[in-house]
């Protein structure tokens, strides 16, 4: 049969273990959310400046567009 204080250290090693983990996924997710929001803006930005290349936005209509989506 194990101690009461073998048991609550290894209960506490648990709790420490999943806070860790929750900290690791939190951190993946943000990491992921805001690579994928950066990668966003960027095709935005590179879309406007090729429709201003041609013609089809002026600068301040793709300067809107920007300001819009972000």
């Amino acid at each position: 049969m194990m101690s009461n204080a073998k048991h609550e250290n290894e209960i506490k090693n648990i709790v420490e273990i999943w806070a860790l983990l929750e900290v690791m996924v939190s951190t993946i997710i943000f990491v992921f959310t805001l690579t994928t929001l950066m990668a966003h803006a960027n095709e935005i930005e590179t879309l406007c400046n090729k429709l201003v290349e041609k013609g089809n936005l002026t600068p301040s209509e793709a300067q809107t567009v920007l300001v819009e989506t972000r």
